[in-house]
Order: C-alpha cells, then structure tokens, then sequence
C-alpha cells in the first residue's frame, strides 16, 4: 500500500454531501485502496468473531435445535438480501456515502443524519467499554492461573488493557492502517474458536446424555424467544458494512 497521506480520502460537508480529495481531516476513509484480502479479514473479524460461541447459550437454548436451526437459515437469507441493499446505496447519483450517517442523512434529511451519529457514537462507547472490562477479565483470568498473590486486582487489569486500547487506537487510527492486524486478529479468533470446539466435544463425549428441552414456565419462555429473536437478527450483521465498503 502507498503511504496514507497520498491517498485520496473523502470530505463531508455540513449538508452531509460527500466529496474526492486528497487533503481531509474531517475523515480518514479511503476508497478504492485495500486490496480485497484485507477487506475480507475486516468482514470476518467484524461478522464472526469469537462472539458466535455465545449464540448456543442465547439462541439455542431458548429457541432449540429445530426452530434455532431454521431461524440462523431463515436470517442468513435475510441478512444477505438487507446487506446487498444496504450495499447498493454505497453510491447514489455519483455521491459516494462511506458511512451509515451519510446514507440515513442523504435518504431522510440532515436530523436523521445527526441521530445516525448520535446512535453510532452511543452504540461504539457501549460495546467498547464491553470489550475493555471484558479483556481485563481475561487479562485477570490468566494472571490467576500463574499467581495466587492476588496484587493485580480486576479494576487494575481494566484500566490496563484500557491503557493498551487506547495507544492501539492512536496508533491505527483507521481501517486501512489495520494491515497485518487483521491478518493477527483473525489467527486468534480462530485459535480460540476451535479449542472452544474442540473443548466443548470433548466434554459433551464424557458427559451422561442430557434433556435439551426448552426449559422454565411459559412466561420466561416467551421473554427467552423474543431476545433470542433479537440477537438472530444481529448474527450476520456488521454494524460497518458502508464503513468496509
């Protein structure tokens, strides 16, 4: 890849119009740059990541083998066909919208645009302080296993793997500059993925069989069908198909 600064990024105007150049500090989105190896390591950290480990726990539990089966087939077909819509709108009358803000503000006007944003903002703070608190668990977990001492405490472990966050967020400051961590990115997804796996075979061989009947009274179990049908419709989802794109 050439360098950055001779790349041409997109500008946005105050009316959410977007236009080519070669100078912008309002965005460091590039288009047409990355090869498609790397887009393709953006998608499958993004859509299937470690994340699908928890969908036996929330999905087929509460729905069981047979609805939940039919309901990840059933949602497959919709997510491809609502992905290819969204991904059709990436260019309208020659405006290319990299974002899903400029796509909601370009269809439904300049309030959309900013509540886009807001949402955006609102739902990346969310699932990063997740992703922070969850890797000082982890960072807690495997500290336990060598020490018994107990010094580095979990809100330690936290604001450590903040610390390392955020020097990784200054150090790459936008997707293209990812490069080779996605490549690593996705090694220890799938590492982690298949020992899960393969954990989890091992177990369910040396285990007596079990009743994989829906459990819990009839209230409990509508409450568990409707937030399993919520966490369907994300399953095959990015939140940054435009961004990608």
């Amino acid at each position: 890849m050439e360098n950055s600064a001779e790349r041409p990024l997109l500008q946005e105007n105050h009316t959410g119009d977007i236009q080519s150049t070669h100078e912008s500090n309002s965005t460091a989105h590039l288009i047409s740059r990355d090869p498609w190896y790397q887009v393709s390591f953006v998608l499958i950290t993004t859509t299937n990541s470690a994340y699908i480990l928890g969908y036996s726990g929330i999905i087929m539990v509460p729905l069981g083998w047979v609805a939940g089966i039919l309901g990840f087939v059933a949602i497959g077909f919709l997510s491809l066909y609502a992905n290819l819509l969204l991904a059709s709108l990436n260019q309208i009358d020659g405006v290319r919208h990299i974002r899903y803000r400029d796509i909601t503000g370009h269809i439904y006007g300049q309030k959309m645009y900013y509540t886009t944003w807001a949402l955006q903002y609102i739902n990346l703070f969310m699932v990063n302080t997740g992703i922070i608190i969850l890797a000082g668990q982890a960072l807690k977990a495997i500290y336990t296993l060598y020490s018994n001492e107990g010094i580095l405490k979990l809100p330690y472990c936290i604001v450590i793997t903040g610390i390392i966050c955020s020097i990784f967020a200054f150090g790459v400051p936008h997707m293209s500059a990812l490069r080779l961590w996605l490549g690593v990115s996705t090694l220890f997804s799938l590492t982690y993925i298949i020992i899960a796996i393969g954990l989890c075979i091992k177990d369910g061989q040396n285990s007596p069989a079990r009743d994989y009947s829906i459990s819990g009274s009839t209230t409990s179990k509508v409450f568990s069908t409707i937030g399993a049908a919520a966490n369907l419709v994300f399953s095959y989802n990015s939140g940054m198909l435009p961004e990608i794109q």
